[in-house]
């Protein structure tokens, strides 16, 4: 269990056979997926709901993701999820997969999400609503 709090939201992995690549760890290509799922459980998390992906939302502008650590078919890994800065028209998005037993740092990923209108196919302001989601939830931490 990860010892920062900071890391309001926790998710467990399960490692599939398939993410497996010839060199018997987690395809470095697979850990994009985990996050994914961090991001998804995240805004659920926030929102008590799938969060509104049309319309008004946000979209992913630029992802970095660095890997430090192998992880292995019988690891038991987790994904911590935080937003560490909302500005005016972006959001920050830090995450990492972390060793359960552990607490031990596999891999980082940082998000820059922007505000977007589906509709009219061009950024925004983040959200009002998403901001408030967020900083109540943030808050707690």
């Amino acid at each position: 269990m990860s010892k920062d709090k900071t890391y309001r939201y926790i998710e467990p992995v399960q490692i599939r056979f398939n993410d497996i690549d010839g060199q018997q760890h987690v395809n470095n290509g697979i850990y994009q997926q985990y996050y994914d799922i961090g991001r998804a459980g995240y805004l659920t998390q926030i929102s008590g709901t799938e969060y509104q992906t049309g319309g008004k939302s946000i979209v992913v502008a630029s992802v970095q993701t660095d890997f430090l650590q192998p992880i292995f078919l019988h690891d038991k890994v987790q994904v911590e999820t935080r937003v560490s800065k909302i500005g005016n028209k972006s959001i920050t998005m830090e995450q990492r997969i972390t060793a359960i037993d552990s607490g031990e740092v596999k891999s980082t990923c940082t998000t820059i999400f922007v505000g977007f209108n589906y509709d009219e196919q061009s950024s925004i302001k983040i959200p009002e609503d998403l901001r408030s989601m967020i900083n109540a939830y943030e808050k707690g931490r």
